[in-house]
């Protein structure tokens, strides 16, 4: 076991002891899974060979390659539990079509919403700060058996400025369905919500997933 395979194990038993059934998503857990997204994503990199350095919330990947030349590589990390945060509301007919055992697991606060990963790229009138990828780490509800979800810069550039009206400082943003009935009933009712990237992604969820060969040749 590795120092971050260790500190991962760590901060999950932190997180589960203040789970409760009432309180599965106390601020306590919540501000904590930030952190865990980025010791995985910091253990994916380790075990391929990179020499880590946090700074802030973004993860300096370093690979020595010829002639002793340390190679940069600049990731930005978002985390996101499978939730519902009263933006997708659906009549309660389709919601029972569609939902799933996930849907029942899921972070939701409000009935008959449809559920998601979401991560934030950008917060409205934060520090603009390059980066080469950007990650989304998609955790079930007992915090493990991370998906990483890989985007280069290119694919960042496709994210129009979002409008959402519960989350006003939420500049950019990128949302991932459970499957593609979920991905279709918020494509026909608030077609709005989706950028060309959520689009893209959501219609080929494997063109991003682990995807860690487009890192890997960065370095």
């Amino acid at each position: 076991m590795n120092k971050y395979e260790k500190e991962i194990n760590e901060h999950i038993a932190i997180m589960k002891s203040h789970v409760g059934n009432e309180q599965r998503f106390s601020r306590k857990v919540i501000g904590r899974i930030g952190k865990l997204g980025r010791l995985y994503v910091k253990n994916e990199l380790y075990k391929r060979g990179n020499n880590i350095e946090q700074k802030g919330y973004f993860i300096y990947a370093k690979h020595t390659v010829k002639n002793n030349k340390n190679i940069d590589c600049v990731v930005k990390v978002s985390t996101s539990l499978f939730k519902s945060e009263g933006m997708h509301k659906i009549d309660k007919e389709t919601y029972d079509k569609i939902s799933t055992p996930l849907f029942k697991r899921s972070r939701s606060l409000y009935p008959n919403e449809v559920p998601y990963y979401g991560w934030t790229v950008k917060c409205e009138n934060a520090e603009s700060k390059k980066f080469d990828y950007f990650i989304g780490v998609a955790l079930d509800d007992d915090f493990t058996n991370p998906q990483f979800y890989i985007f280069t810069k290119e694919d960042i550039s496709k994210i129009k400025d979002s409008c959402i009206p519960r989350f006003k400082n939420v500049q950019k943003k990128i949302q991932l369905y459970e499957n593609n009935q979920s991905y279709e009933v918020i494509k026909n009712k608030y077609p709005e919500s989706l950028t060309e990237l959520d689009k893209e992604l959501n219609e080929n969820k494997s063109k991003f997933l682990e995807r860690w060969n487009v890192i890997d040749e960065k370095s």
